[in-house]
């Protein structure tokens, strides 16, 4: 089977994509990425780290530099202060909606653009990700079966219901506060699609100029529309556990299946394991920071996090040690601090080699992080208790479900990075109360693994392409669609009186 796979080059979105066409390669499948010419790189890597027999199974097509198929981190960091929001907040959504559909006109060539470069590549099957709205349209101008990779948290794909949860809800628990903030949050997510200039022109596009089938006004525009409601739309491949959301109310195309991790082979040295080791060696607890490639550090809010952590070490007896991940080059002068200023027990790095490996070490307690779908997920899977310091959109939703589900704690007052909340929350999750944070997340491990993952997202794609090329052959028929023909008026009178006497 030849399967093409189009998504945003942002991490948090490609990764689970670039884990699922490992699978498919290692079945013997061919793969093709269309993406932003930046992407190239990460599918050079990829492709690098088979084995040569399989190298050639992968492809690349470029879909250029235009800001609807770039990396939206850049996006994103630009506008910090405006994407940083507490729980309730729609600001971050509408700064995503924005990010995603980009400028007008570009937003309409990307689209036909893509359309031509699958017509003339005729995969079996297309995966194209969710929150890539000019990439999809593209999809959909084929005419051809698609099926969503959806990177993001269950509550972005959830149907709406008065009690349900919005993927933005502070209140989540399915009381009268949750059905009055949903009022307030559909009211604002409708107003600004019906308000905001580029997304009633993109709704012009999408339903004057490309006549593809409207969802509804508020819906064409939305972060995630529901393409489930696309005949053409043949599945929804969900990375996140089955059970674990309090939004259960989801299409039946959408399935499932895990975290969306593949099997880190890297041989190269990891000095971080070496240190993890150490740790254990003597005794000492570990914890694992990382709080994205998108996050920017604010200088009060690293030293802040430095605090909360001499507080905890001082607490514990200094029987724990730190692995802080950032995302800036160390000893930067852009960020005023050189690490001769951290304390020994503090290792910082901008880069793991194996992040896996980290998850899996013996000596990992406690994983921080900003509440994105894949850390979320890869915690779930490796088993890792976590302490979630939520900052925008659906990581809010994903920092509930660590404190319902007993997987970890969450800030007390995001996105607020506050030195007493790290110290106070990391003795909890370390004292008395580990074992029980431990076994939860074990049993949810477990739960994640044998939901399949990537193997499972591999057997959808594949059975689909298989169905697709079928119908194309002939050799399947597509199911009956009704259409609605003309009947003679005593015909329908004939009818309506077999209906009355049976």
């Amino acid at each position: 089977m030849h399967i093409a796979f189009l998504s945003n080059p942002a991490s948090g979105q490609v990764n689970v994509q670039m884990a699922t066409a490992t699978q498919l390669v290692s079945e013997g499948h061919s793969v093709t990425f269309l993406s932003a010419d930046s992407c190239a790189k990460k599918i050079g890597q990829l492709r690098d780290a088979l084995p040569p027999f399989q190298q050639d199974l992968i492809g690349f097509i470029g879909l250029g530099t235009s800001h609807n198929v770039s990396d939206y981190t850049n996006f994103f960091k630009d506008r910090m202060h405006l994407m940083r929001s507490p729980p309730g907040d729609p600001s971050s959504l509408e700064l995503c909606i924005d990010a995603a559909l980009g400028p007008v006109e570009d937003f309409a060539d990307t689209a036909m653009m893509v359309a031509d470069k699958l017509n003339a590549l005729d995969p079996n099957i297309i995966c194209v990700d969710a929150l890539t709205p000019s990439l999809i349209t593209g999809v959909r101008l084929t005419k051809r079966k698609y099926i969503l990779t959806i990177p993001c948290s269950p509550g972005t794909s959830a149907l709406p219901g008065p009690f349900e949860p919005h993927m933005m809800a502070s209140n989540r628990d399915g009381s009268l506060s949750t059905f009055i903030e949903n009022v307030y949050l559909n009211f604002r997510e409708y107003y600004y699609s019906v308000t905001q200039p580029d997304c009633v022109a993109k709704r012009d596009i999408l339903i004057k100029r490309f006549k593809l089938q409207s969802y509804g006004v508020a819906q064409d525009t939305a972060l995630l529309p529901p393409h489930w409601e696309d005949d053409n739309c043949v599945a929804g491949i969900h990375f996140n556990t089955l059970g674990l959301l309090d939004c259960p109310r989801q299409s039946s195309k959408i399935v499932f299946v895990g975290a969306g991790v593949s099997v880190e082979t890297s041989s190269t040295f990891c000095p971080e394991l070496a240190w993890m080791d150490e740790a254990m060696l003597h005794g000492d607890d570990v914890i694992y920071m990382n709080m994205g490639s998108m996050f920017i550090w604010k200088r009060h809010e690293f030293w802040n996090c430095i605090a909360g952590f001499e507080a905890a070490y001082k607490q514990r007896g200094g029987r724990v040690r730190f692995l802080f991940k950032i995302n800036f080059p160390i000893d930067s002068p852009e960020h005023n601090f050189s690490t001769e200023e951290l304390p020994s027990y503090i290792r910082l790095t901008n880069w793991i080699d194996n992040q896996h490996a980290i998850y899996s070490h013996p000596a990992l307690k406690v994983f921080i992080h900003h509440g994105g779908g894949n850390s979320f997920n890869e915690a779930v899977y490796f088993g890792v208790p976590q302490l979630i310091l939520s900052q925008w959109l659906d990581t809010h939703e994903y920092a509930t479900y660590a404190e319902k589900f007993k997987l970890g704690l969450r800030s007390d007052r995001p996105p607020h990075v506050e030195a007493r909340d790290i110290e106070v929350k990391l003795l909890k999750m370390l004292g008395p109360s580990w074992p029980e944070y431990k076994a939860n997340c074990r049993s949810w491990a477990i739960r994640s693994q044998i939901s399949g993952g990537t193997a499972s997202a591999a057997k959808i794609i594949v059975s689909h392409a298989e169905s697709s090329r079928l119908i194309q052959d002939g050799i399947l028929t597509p199911p009956f669609t009704p259409v609605e023909s003309p009947v003679l008026e005593k015909d329908a009178e004939s009818l309506q009186d077999i209906a009355i006497c049976s």
